[in-house]
């Protein structure tokens, strides 16, 4: 019976999983950042006592011993945790999030070893995992359970249909809304997040995997084939938050105005002393930290998705110096800022070239403030040599 569902099973007595459905629970997004993405979990359900047991991976802390360091490096700790499905389901509605469920096609079998495999996840040696945003987290996590219990056919189905989409559109789209985190996740994010995913990988989206799940089909022990889903997908409730993001508009207006009234500040150390020369120093110190930053995402975190970034062409690591030099440059300052012309003018090139990381919005906040700065230094070298 499913109150075993509780506890670690250690009775000899094989469990009589017949009257146990097993769904996937696809809860949509929510307002916080880290509900953007929406949620999901598998739920155990004994028919003969309407009885149940939601599986969630999605469980952290910010009360995790040293959790933004981890977080920063790329370590975060998550872990599953057994529930309520009647609490669970209440939450949700509570926060406006619709929530679908979707019954999978199993043998008693497939059910026992599932039911068996959650039970043996569900305890402190087995429930942590190290956190991926895209390659392991709540989502997968479902997606692999409901795959090893079938034998790998629903990975088998899904690697190779083409989406069309890439991790960073998946990003864009659904943090597109607020400005200042997508355009840190922009700077952020080198160019593994532009390989176009298939389904499978897709389904690190909960949306996605639900999506996938709908048309999925499953070979039968008998050999026949048949949908994965023993049901059509019902809605448990309806909130009132949106459930379908739609593609989102590019941000290069916005970022480009910004860009430009960044240059514009940088342009008054052209000429003069005093306070006309601070909003250079600023920008060359703010753009050499986020240089720093970037490199040490690179080089120092567990972030795989931060490396190999050519955004590095445009925070450039050269204008930290300059911020020190920038009001008697000198012949290494205007040196210096040769450099930070010639690597905007590399990133140009390499934002033309198809297939590579799309620079083109980050292009156009930060290339005008760094030729801005450029021409600053010439012009300060040739005023104070």
């Amino acid at each position: 019976m499913l109150l075993g569902l509780a506890a670690p099973a250690r009775a000899q007595a094989p469990l009589d999983v017949s009257p146990i459905r097993v769904d996937v629970w696809t809860m949509g997004p929510g307002t916080a950042v880290w509900e953007r993405f929406g949620h999901n979990a598998l739920v155990l359900t004994d028919g003969r006592t309407g009885q149940g047991r939601l599986y969630n991976w999605g469980m952290f802390s910010f009360q995790q011993e040293n959790f933004f360091l981890n977080f920063a490096q790329g370590r975060m700790n998550y872990w599953m945790a057994g529930q309520d499905p009647d609490a669970t389901l209440r939450a949700y509605a509570l926060a406006g999030r619709t929530v679908w469920r979707q019954q999978l096609r199993l043998t008693d079998v497939e059910t026992r070893e599932l039911l068996e495999r959650l039970i043996r996840n569900d305890t402190d040696e087995a429930r942590y995992y190290r956190y991926d945003y895209y390659r392991d987290n709540c989502s997968t996590r479902v997606r692999d359970a409901v795959d090893a219990t079938i034998g790998g056919q629903l990975h088998q189905a899904l690697d190779t249909v083409a989406t069309g989409t890439t991790y960073r559109s998946h990003t864009r789209d659904l943090v597109r809304p607020d400005l200042p985190l997508y355009t840190g996740l922009a700077l952020l994010l080198g160019p593994s997040t532009d390989r176009p995913i298939s389904a499978w990988e897709e389904a690190f989206l909960p949306m996605a995997l639900m999506r996938h799940l709908d048309g999925a089909t499953r070979r039968l022990p008998d050999g026949s084939v048949a949908g994965l889903l023993a049901a059509p997908r019902e809605e448990l409730v309806r909130g009132p938050l949106p459930t379908e993001v739609p593609p989102a508009p590019s941000a290069r207006l916005p970022l480009g105005l910004v860009g430009l009234v960044l240059a514009g500040a940088v342009s008054l150390a052209g000429r003069g002393t005093g306070a006309r020369v601070w909003p250079a120093i600023g920008w060359a110190l703010l753009s050499g930290t986020g240089a720093l930053i970037l490199w040490a995402a690179w080089v120092f975190t567990d972030h795989a998705v931060a490396r190999q970034n050519t955004n590095l062409l445009l925070l450039t690591g050269l204008t930290l110096p300059l911020a020190f030099m920038l009001r008697r440059p000198g012949q290494w300052g205007r040196g210096l800022g040769l450099g930070v012309a010639l690597t905007t003018g590399i990133a140009a090139v390499v934002a033309l070239v198809p297939g590579g990381q799309p620079l083109g919005e980050t292009f156009v906040l930060l290339a005008p403030a760094n030729l801005a700065l450029a021409w600053v230094v010439h012009s300060r070298a040739r005023q104070y040599p």
